[in-house]
């Protein structure tokens, strides 16, 4: 019993050495695998399809918006202000003020403009 014992012994070791091999090069293939998955959509590259879906749509904007008359265009500008207030703030009150009134200004003058086309 005591020569059986010692060949398990014997045995043992390089079969457990050999096991923690084959788990360090399945775990190192799975971190390699991972690795490359996880980098994957870095290499990708534009989407064409949205970007010329993007395109067409500015397209059929800017036609819509030359087949407007003056007085729809007048109507169609809208005014958008950057924010004033916060700890992002990209301008201030009294330049969205100043904006404002810029707006204002030009808007009367565009429909000034239609009010004097129509009358001739």
């Amino acid at each position: 019993m005591n020569h059986c014992h010692r060949r398990i012994q014997a045995v043992a070791p390089s079969l457990i050495e050999h096991w923690v091999y084959i788990m360090k090069a399945i775990l190192t293939v799975l971190a390699g695998v991972l690795g490359l998955s996880v980098m994957l959509p870095a290499f990708a590259g534009p989407d064409w399809a949205v970007i010329e879906a993007g395109r067409k749509n500015h397209r059929t904007q800017v036609a819509q918006m030359e087949k407007l008359t003056p007085d729809q265009k007048c109507a169609a500008e809208k005014l958008v202000l950057p924010l004033d207030h916060g700890p992002r703030a990209v301008s201030t009150p009294y330049l969205n003020a100043k904006r404002k009134e810029q707006f204002d200004a030009e808007h009367k003058a565009c429909k000034a403009a239609v009010a004097e086309q129509s009358e001739q």
